[in-house]
Order: C-alpha cells, then structure tokens, then sequence
C-alpha cells in the first residue's frame, strides 16, 4: 500500500521535503508505526514528540482529522504532520 505523508511549516526545513510517500508492505499499519517509520528515515524528528499528548511536537491528522497512535492507516491514505499552531 502507498500512504502519502505531507509536512508542514518548519517541518519542512528538517525533513527537507514538503510531501513524501511510504510503500508498505502490509494492508494496514498503526499511526504509532508509520510515525517509527519517518523517525528511522529521517532522524533528524527522533527527539521529536509527536502529538499524543498536550506537550507534544508535532500534531499529526488522518484524512483530515486527528488521530490516535493506535488508529489504522489504510492504502490512498493522506496523513499530514504540523507542528502545534497557538494564537492570541
């Protein structure tokens, strides 16, 4: 299966790319997974915390809308990671 990851703001400038795809070979794998994935293409997110909790890094949605480490990711997937966007 194919999913299409998208990077957002400074993400950007660490990962180097603005969108990349993972071919993986399973029908389904764990957002939990796929975010060890991208931590072992691109190290330079190992120290990262990715948004399941409050203090987290990086937010991470699915299809559009945020998700848990445990949900699944199926084939034609869109994820996109941003870092947490505060306002006044």
């Amino acid at each position: 299966m194919i999913i299409k990851v998208r990077y957002l703001f400074y993400l950007v400038e660490i990962v180097h790319v603005s969108e990349e795809e993972y071919e993986i070979n399973k029908e389904e794998i764990t957002v939990e997974e796929l975010v060890d994935l991208i931590k072992s293409r691109h190290p330079t997110l190992k120290n990262k915390k990715f948004k399941q909790s409050i203090n987290g890094d990086i937010n991470i949605i699915k299809n559009g809308r945020y998700v848990n480490f445990n949900e699944t990711i199926k084939d034609g997937d869109v994820i996109v990671m941003f870092p947490p966007i505060m306002g006044g």
